[in-house]
């Protein structure tokens, strides 16, 4: 099974890292196991998937796409998983947390909890930031780490009752945000302008550009070029050419895509790993 694996790694002081490309398995054939406190996003859709909490107690779980889960004082471990699957965890050190916790107030949250299927478009950027630095050649430590402090003070914040010291940051309101997002993702095929996004939130577009980047931590034009490249990959691991995939991600020039794709991924539209039945295809195989 270890051989049909693919996982990137970052360790040091404060933090450790993985991403891992991995096969289907039943129960015996393999076990991956979140760590405690850890913080993840599964980029692939999982379906009834079997963990065990507390080792002893058995769930089944349905993970959607792009969803952010957390493990709470005990590490959880993944019996079964039934579909091929990319994530991407973040463990920071117990002293990096409770540090974040004490700034938010929330002192015994440290340790977090469990959950998952949270959908959450600052954790998501943080995590495709995340991504591409640990699969590229040369991580940079400092550049993880202050990206990691941002995903624990986010997560502390919005799930767990944290409080920041400065209130009113500026950014969109929740239910604005929500609008917005959801209007971006059901509009991904067609030209979208300012002036739409600024609509929706009832924002003049110089307002909501603003208050946008301030809320997520990218321009929407970013945001919005990140989640149709992220569709593009998606079709790519499912077998499509990069011409629909192009197409997708709303490119008419398929060297243009081939370009930012490698910038959001750090690799090229070729090496996309091809999503079977069980597994991942790896480029040289196929």
């Amino acid at each position: 099974m270890s051989a049909n694996t693919d996982i990137a790694r970052f360790k040091s002081r404060d933090a450790k890292i993985a991403h891992c490309i991995l096969p289907a398995w039943d129960a015996g054939e393999y076990l991956s196991t979140s760590d405690a406190s850890s913080i993840a996003v599964s980029f692939t859709r999982q379906r009834k998937s079997t963990v065990q909490l507390d080792g002893s107690r058995y769930a089944q779980r349905n993970i959607p796409a792009g969803s952010m889960g957390t493990a709470g004082w005990e590490p959880i471990a993944w019996v079964r998983v039934n579909e091929p699957s990319e994530c991407l965890e973040v463990t920071a050190s117990a002293a990096m947390r409770r540090e974040i916790a004490d700034e938010l107030g929330v002192p015994q949250r440290y340790q977090l909890d469990d959950l998952h299927g949270v959908h959450d478009p600052v954790v998501w950027i943080t995590m495709m930031r995340l991504r591409k630095i640990v699969r590229g050649d040369d991580p940079n430590p400092l550049e993880i780490e202050t990206l990691v402090r941002q995903l624990y003070t986010r997560v502390l914040i919005t799930q767990f009752g944290g409080q920041p010291r400065a209130r009113g940051d500026g950014g969109l309101s929740k239910r604005r945000l929500t609008l917005v997002l959801d209007w971006i993702d059901a509009h991904l095929d067609s030209e979208i302008s300012i002036r739409d996004l600024a609509s929706i939130a009832a924002l003049s577009p110089a307002h909501f550009m603003r208050s946008f980047k301030r809320s997520v931590g990218v321009s929407a034009h970013q945001f919005v070029r990140l989640r149709r490249l992220e569709r593009a990959r998606e079709q790519l691991m499912r077998g499509a050419n990069v011409v629909t995939a192009a197409h997708a991600a709303v490119f008419s020039s398929v060297s243009q895509f081939r370009s930012a794709y490698r910038a959001a991924f750090g690799q090229a539209v070729q090496d996309t790993p091809l999503r079977g039945s069980r597994g991942w295809i790896p480029p040289g195989a196929r």
